[in-house]
């Protein structure tokens, strides 16, 4: 929040106990400066004066306390720190006295003050400033604005137009802003802005200043002459062709209109039409009605006099166009442009254009062009020409075209393909995944490069021999599958080969073991302790005596993925650390080559754990808006990770506010914290606000409601932070979970400033008649989530029951059906279930009782969007949270 109160020092006077010990260090006063303070207005928006306690002839700014001994300061004013603050309610005279001392305790020094306050000050001191804003550039079409303020404070004061430009208007955004008299001027000329002010007292001043708006000189109008008469148009086609002004210096807040001028007019049928979004852009739109040669000026227009740009243009109407007319744009490479050199196998494609519309029939062909390439029809005049050379060296492409009437053209550029570096087949491994008797196998194989997209390799056994039951099959790009189903066990070498068109192949043997057939026993994924925050830790057990290839995914919009293989015994690997969730699915073959996975929920469990928990990562989020309805407008505290991590040290670093995140009005955020927080005695969460030098809720009442959560998507309350129990505690906020919930995991954080809040009145907490919060104030700040108990929170929490328990989702992703297999689950024995799913928002989509049929259920999520879901199923036997994805 842009913080412009301060604490209320007569408060903290009141709770500050004299301390005698401290009387060695108290500083004494000789002088209070000013000697005298100005006349007061009564009812002025607001009355800032500050003073100054002297020391021997020296400034003393080290945080002096300043308050009233005497007397009473004038109705609606405070002190705060060294100045005053607030609006005076009342005229009259009033005479008090300011005591400062250095510390509670100290010597005071003292002066007495007498200021008249007045309702109004005298009409000859009511006057209007010269006008602020004005840019300078005096164009047409170009916005300007002229700010209008008094000298002095006023109340009431009236703005009345006297005389503005036309298109100029006059605004007042807050009752206590100067007006604006601002906009983008539309005609040229000499033109007096007059604005009169005046206040219910009578008094009265006006500001004239006279201004001459000119037009802004363009040397360009797109197409150029030239461009244009290479474009014939034909009587009875329409046409379409954009017109627009070069660049401009300047941002224009008026369309330009771009018409004929100087007594000339467009071939009949034609007319101008400017695009609304684009105030720059015209078209020449229509169908041409008589065939001849026109001659035209074209001006662009800005406002209602200004001709900015202005061509002369030869524009040639025919019946039939002529055979001259028919011309191919250059062909440009669309995938990787540049360059006349490609590799034999890298698919490519070029695109070219007949130039003109008006075609009758057009046939395109490809005249010429390596084995490979094919014609593709791209719009009414437009081709692609799409594929990869088979073969090397220098090689020509043609592409032809014919019209109605026999016309032709013809396009030719060369290309020249050599063979590419070809990496190693792979898998890397020469050690294929194992196969087993009577299972079907299938492994893909790719060769390379592998920076570059490659077709139209062909693949072959040149030493060794297959598994019988095996074949190598080719496809269209880089890629081989040997598959089938093995019909004898044993070890077999052999080696493939791969080769690109007339280029030399690359080959690799390889080694496949065939097992004899058996079950594959499933595997199972544990997510482990983390070291840092910036990955998670997952381990694969693999129960069989075999290795079995498998996959694992991240279950997460940033999607990653790896092949991988599970020897006997454990393997593990890492993912990057994502704001929600961190899931992962691995999936594998069983022994009748049918996929199976399992998901799991990360765990966040530290392997040494913190002293105290933080919040980890930003799960969602929303930014509400400042006091004035607009945006937050400082970006750097709209930066949700500021949020994140431990709270800064201070309020400011090096004269830079710290980092934190700003609510806005009604905005919130959810967060995850590193590990689980549990309910102890005493304190447990502590909510860390950026409260910069005014940390009191008495001055500065911004607030915010806070909830707790186990899952993410249920949520418990546990109340505001500014408690207006205790108006003059800090904004930090510490919270009790007091038995509402024995654990959490997310915290929510909704602002709930009262954007009209008052500043609070010490020890009653009544409000007083300032208001706390200026026109760009902006809410709850929040610095950071901490534990409330320091060092003695931390300790190694328990691993959470959905990251220990084994459950296999199918398909998942699932399209129609979703099946829950639960036999290795503490429900494996119940009869039935109920399952709840809920979208990551919260939100019930299916509650439903099913009946288990050996421990498995399906259920029907046809209807549903993609994105993530979760699952709730409840049985006799307990209950569980687990997540699918909808395709």
């Amino acid at each position: 929040m842009n913080k412009s109160l301060s604490t209320l020092l007569a408060i903290v006077l009141c709770c500050l106990l004299p301390v005698a010990a401290h009387a060695q260090s108290c500083v004494t006063f000789d002088k209070i400066s000013p000697e005298s303070f100005e006349q007061g207005i009564a009812g002025s928006q607001s009355y800032f004066e500050s003073f100054t306690a002297w020391s021997n002839g020296t400034p003393y700014y080290d945080e002096p306390i300043f308050t009233v001994t005497a007397g009473a300061l004038p109705p609606g004013l405070i002190i705060s720190e060294n100045r005053f603050l607030g609006s005076i309610t009342k005229a009259g005279t009033y005479t008090f006295t300011i005591g400062v001392m250095s510390a509670p305790g100290c010597p005071i020094f003292e002066k007495q003050y007498t200021v008249d306050v007045v309702w109004n000050l005298p009409c000859d001191q009511f006057k209007l400033e010269t006008p602020y804003g004005e840019s300078g550039f005096h164009l047409v079409g170009v916005f300007e604005y002229f700010g209008i303020c008094t000298t002095a404070p006023w109340d009431s004061i009236q703005y009345t137009v006297l005389s503005l430009p036309p298109n100029f208007t006059l605004k007042q955004y807050s009752p206590v802003s100067c007006p604006e008299v601002w906009g983008p001027p539309t005609d040229t000329g000499t033109f007096t802005i007059s604005v009169m002010a005046s206040v219910p007292s009578g008094c009265k001043d006006t500001v004239t200043f006279v201004h001459n708006w000119g037009c802004i000189p363009m040397d360009s109008l797109y197409p150029q002459p030239y461009q244009l008469a290479k474009l014939p148009a034909v009587v009875g086609k329409p046409i379409d062709r954009g017109f627009n002004i070069g660049f401009t210096p300047h941002s224009l807040e008026l369309p330009v209109i771009i018409k004929a001028i100087n007594g000339t007019s467009l071939p009949p049928g034609l007319y101008f039409e400017n695009e609304t979004s684009y105030p720059y852009n015209s078209h020449l739109k229509g169908t041409p009605t008589t065939a001849g040669i026109y001659h035209f000026t074209l001006g662009a227009q800005l406002g209602n006099s200004c001709i900015i740009v202005q061509h002369d243009y030869t524009m040639s109407i025919y019946d039939t166009l002529p055979c001259n007319a028919l011309k191919f744009t250059p062909p440009y490479r669309e995938d990787i442009p540049g360059g006349s050199y490609g590799y034999v196998g890298s698919k490519e494609s070029f695109r070219t254009c007949v130039t003109i519309d008006g075609w009758d029939s057009l046939q395109f062909s490809l005249a010429e062009a390596p084995p490979g390439f094919a014609i593709y029809a791209d719009g009414s005049r437009c081709i692609h020409i799409a594929g990869y050379s088979k073969l090397t060296g220098y090689q020509n492409i043609a592409i032809a075209v014919t019209a109605a009437g026999g016309c032709q053209d013809t396009v030719r550029f060369p290309r020249i393909y050599t063979c590419s570096p070809a990496d190693s087949i792979r898998p890397a491994s020469p050690q294929l995944p194992v196969a087993m008797k009577q299972t079907f196998y299938n492994q893909q194989l790719a060769v390379g490069p592998f920076y570059t997209k490659l077709y139209g390799a062909h693949f072959t056994v040149t030493g060794g021999t297959l598994p019988p039951g095996l074949a190598l099959y080719d496809s269209t790009d880089a890629t081989a599958h040997l598959r089938g189903t093995p019909t004898a066990t044993g070890n077999y070498t052999f080696t493939i080969a791969a080769s690109f068109g007339d280029c030399p192949p690359s080959s690799k043997t390889f080694t496949l073991q065939v097992l004899p057939h058996q079950i594959i026993k499933s595997l199972s994924l544990s997510p482990e302790c983390i070291q840092d925050i910036e990955t998670r830790s997952w381990r694969v057990y693999n129960p069989n005596n075999f290795n079995v290839p498998f996959t694992w995914e991240t279950v997460y919009f940033e999607h990653d993925s790896r092949s991988l293989i599970a020897p006997p015994g454990n393997t593990f690997f890492k993912t990057k650390n994502a704001a929600n969730p961190n899931s992962v699915r691995i999936t594998w073959r069983d022994e009748n080559y049918i996929a199976r996975s399992v998901v799991r929920g990360a765990s966040s469990t530290y392997c040494s754990p913190p002293t105290c928990i933080v919040a980890a990562s930003v799960v969602s989020y929303h930014q509400g808006l400042g006091k004035d309805g607009n945006p937050v407008i400082r970006p750097e505290n709209s930066d949700a990770n500021a949020a994140l991590g431990e709270p800064d040290a201070n309020d400011y670093i090096d004269d830079n506010p710290a980092r934190s995140f700003i609510l806005g009005y009604n905005g919130f955020i959810v967060l995850e914290l590193s590990s689980r927080l549990y309910d102890q005695a005493g304190l447990d969460l502590k909510i860390v606000e950026t409260s910069y030098s005014n940390p009191h809720y008495s001055s500065n009442p911004e607030r915010a409601e806070v909830f707790v959560s186990k899952n993410g998507t249920q949520w418990i309350s546990l109340g505001y932070t500014g408690s207006p129990q205790n108006c003059n505690e800090f904004l930090d906020h510490s919270f009790d979970l007091a038995g509402k919930t024995d654990w959490c995991r997310y915290v929510k954080i909704v602002d709930k400033t009262d954007r009209n809040a008052k500043i609070l009145t010490p020890l009653t907490c009544q409000p007083t008649g300032i208001a706390a919060f200026n026109y760009y104030s902006d809410g709850f700040d929040l610095d950071a989530v901490t534990c409330a108990q320091g060092a003695t929170f931390a300790r190694q929490e328990a691993v959470e029951t959905t990251s220990q328990s084994t459950y296999i989702l199918y398909p998942n992703p699932a399209k129609d059906w979703l099946t829950i297999d639960l036999s290795r689950e503490k429900f494996a024995r119940d009869k039935s279930i109920e399952v709840y799913i809920r979208d990551v928002s919260g939100t019930a989509l299916y509650q439903k009782t099913h009946t288990l049929n050996a421990s498995t259920t399906q259920c029907d999520v046809s209807l549903f969007r993609s994105g993530m879901y979760i699952v709730h199923v409840r049985g006799v036997s307990g209950a569980g949270y687990y997540k699918f994805v909808k395709e």
